[in-house]
């Protein structure tokens, strides 16, 4: 299978260097080739086996255009849907070749597109990394570069007809000195089926970055997310939010990474799994040496509705510095009775309470969101919600 796999993955690539001289892409792809894929017993990847991948594999074309946020996000050209990006660099070495990291390589391969964003603006800029993605060439490069001193909200988005499809992205977000921003990232009904996405952010100096990420819809994903604390007074809040239901599987693993001392870091995520779903939550904090008076909390909150159901959470700490305050929590459990029975008592249908309980859960991955972006963004979250309670009547 994973030979019928990687061929399917590599082919793309293949016939785009056949018409080019691109060392750095073809460098990548040997990397990539000598990484190999992920197997069953790959370090973070056992609760993601890639056999469905074969079977499914159809690259995000045929897709619609994405569904903007209504009435409040901007596109700016060149700077959201991203047609007319320069090519960036040429790939860089990667310290980490491991079977993990094999789809990134891929990516890379596919050739680098370079944003750069800077200023204030009143309105989010709407990206789609999707968007005019080759039919042949599912994979993705883009670095996305944020000024000093930016003050921005951006809204990451997938949705669109891109149902049975694959896509596979790499990106990488610096943030300069003092730069503030919200980040939406935002998954829908309509994303691609099987969707694997690396996000690397790089904090600088006084950098204040603040991410959500909700995943509302797509069948399969793998989302590896990195936030590197690389400046003194960098700070991170990072928020998330995983509602299954049917047979949905989502695998996030987040790695927070406190480079240099006097950064702060503040992380709390939600999954609820009902049906036959699966959700899937790694997270680490990592304080390297010399890091002192880092500050870092890390804790997770699931709900369990299904007796066939699976929710894995597994918060880690590394850290090799002194003076610090770190801490880290997980807990698993279910809509609580007591609740429910004083809903109920108050003349509430069960199928209501549930509702109401679910959806007091889950906003609290919306914290810290602007006012503006919650109030566009509940009604959504709310569809999901509405999903996890007709899979508990069923």
């Amino acid at each position: 299978m994973s030979d019928q796999l990687w061929t399917q993955l590599r082919d793309g690539i293949q016939a785009q260097l056949a018409h080019s001289n691109d060392e750095g892409a073809a460098r990548a792809l040997a990397i990539a080739e000598a990484a190999g894929l992920p197997a069953a017993r790959t370090e973070g990847w056992r609760y993601s086996p890639l056999r469905l991948l074969a079977r499914a594999l159809r690259p995000a074309a045929d897709r619609g255009e994405a569904a903007p946020i209504p009435d409040l996000a901007m596109r700016v050209p060149g700077e959201s849907d991203l047609p007319d990006f320069e090519a960036g660099p040429a790939q860089t070495e990667d310290q980490s070749r491991g079977a993990g990291r094999a789809f990134a390589w891929l990516a890379r391969a596919s050739g680098c597109r370079l944003l750069t964003l800077s200023g204030r603006s009143t309105k989010p800029v709407y990206l789609n990394p999707l968007v005019d993605l080759d039919s042949s060439l599912p994979h993705r490069h883009q670095q996305v570069q944020i000024a000093a001193g930016a003050d921005l909200t951006v809204i990451e988005h997938y949705r669109g007809d891109q149902s049975g499809s694959f896509a596979n992205l790499l990106q990488q977000i610096s943030l300069g000195e003092g730069a503030v921003v919200h980040w939406l990232r935002l998954v829908e009904a309509g994303a691609p089926d099987h969707l694997i996405v690396r996000s690397e952010f790089d904090l600088a100096a006084g950098a204040r970055l603040i991410h959500h990420s909700l995943e509302l819809g797509g069948a399969w994903s793998r989302h590896d997310l990195q936030f590197r604390l690389a400046g003194e007074q960098a700070e991170l809040i990072s928020r998330g939010l995983l509602p299954m239901a049917g047979k949905r599987h989502a695998d996030t693993q987040l790695e927070v990474i406190h480079a240099l001392g006097n950064t702060r870091s503040q992380m709390g995520w939600r999954g609820v799994a009902a049906d036959r779903s699966r959700a899937v939550f790694n997270g680490r904090i990592l304080i390297q040496a010399g890091a002192d008076g880092s500050d870092a909390a890390l804790n997770t909150a699931s709900l369990l509705l299904s007796p066939h159901a699976e929710i894995d959470a597994k918060p880690e700490l590394e850290i090799y510095a002194d003076a610090v305050k770190a801490a880290h929590g997980a807990a698993i459990g279910q809509l609580d009775p007591q609740a429910l029975f004083y809903m109920r008592s108050r003349g509430l249908p069960e199928a209501q309470a549930r509702q109401l309980l679910m959806a007091s859960f889950c906003r609290h991955a919306l914290e810290d969101l602007p006012a503006d972006l919650i109030a566009a963004i509940e009604p959504r979250v709310d569809l999901a919600i509405d999903a996890l309670n007709q899979g508990e009547k069923a």
